[in-house]
């Protein structure tokens, strides 16, 4: 392997223009099969435009202009379902009338096709808000604006299955979906906490919780014998699982200890191994 100190710096000007290629015109073929995730690309590729441009004290010009965010801002809105959550692309929404009833039994909105929004494409609807918000809007949650906060908190809520897990999509009969690993912990926690914030019980604007107990005895549940995450103590722990399990343990103020698992990864070079 050849030196660091030797290796050729990062063509950023060449990796913008790939970005802005995948923007400004027709991903490339191999990315057609996943048009069912475009949140998810969009996501890091406006991501991309963020970590490669000069930074702001620089006084040079962002890849993204505020014509872009503002029509980032509008895409990314109008995939929000009514029962709560966000699509995943725009083909997976629909129109407001095929989503929302009412129910005269129950005297209260009845909410159809709640399967179109996902917890891993409202958690990337999110950070794209946060990503393109350019402080022109009031408030402390200007980025969320626009956003139906209690609508989405209280779809999470739903999305919490007894033993502390979360699943991935809420079907129309109210089953949960999806799997119950770290990764949809990490994304449900990541939600709780860009929209939750600190509103107390009583305070205007709060809502009910999700059950924080159990899915922090969920996530420690998923701790192996030599400390890592897996999705279960019987499985293999790996730096992937530990990533998500240790950031939703710190959003939900419940850091745990996994320091001896994650050094124990470092190599002879400074990097670090995936897996035990």
């Amino acid at each position: 392997m050849a030196d660091p100190a030797e290796q050729a710096p990062l063509d950023k000007e060449r990796h913008l223009r790939y970005w802005q290629r995948c923007y400004r015109s027709f991903l490339p073929t191999q990315y057609t099969s996943h048009d069912s995730i475009r949140m998810a690309l969009g996501f890091f590729i406006v991501a991309a435009f963020d970590i490669l441009s000069p930074a702001t004290s620089s006084g040079e010009p962002h890849a993204l202009t505020p014509s872009d965010r503002a029509k980032i801002r509008k895409w990314v809105l109008s995939q929000q379902h009514v029962g709560g959550g966000f699509s995943g692309a725009p083909s997976h929404t629909l129109p407001v009338e095929l989503c929302q009833d009412y129910d005269l039994e129950t005297n209260k909105p009845a909410f159809k096709h709640p399967d179109v929004s996902t917890i891993a494409a409202t958690y990337f609807a999110l950070l794209l808000l946060a990503l393109v918000e350019d402080g022109t809007r009031e408030g402390g949650r200007g980025a969320f604006a626009g956003v139906d906060r209690v609508g989405i908190l209280r779809w999470l809520r739903r999305l919490q299955r007894e033993d502390g897990s979360f699943g991935d999509v809420l079907m129309e009969d109210g089953a949960i979906s999806g799997g119950r690993d770290m990764r949809l912990c990490y994304l449900a926690a990541t939600i709780r906490w860009c929209l939750r914030g600190d509103v107390k019980e009583g305070e205007p604007g709060w809502v009910e919780d999700i059950n924080v107990d159990a899915l922090i005895g969920h996530i420690r549940q998923g701790q192996t014998y030599d400390g890592g995450v897996a999705e279960s103590s019987q499985h293999e722990a790996h730096a992937g699982y530990a990533y998500c399990a240790v950031g939703a343990l710190y959003m939900l103020d419940s850091s745990g200890k996994y320091r001896r698992f994650v050094r124990h990864r470092r190599c002879a070079r400074a990097s670090l191994t995936g897996r035990a």
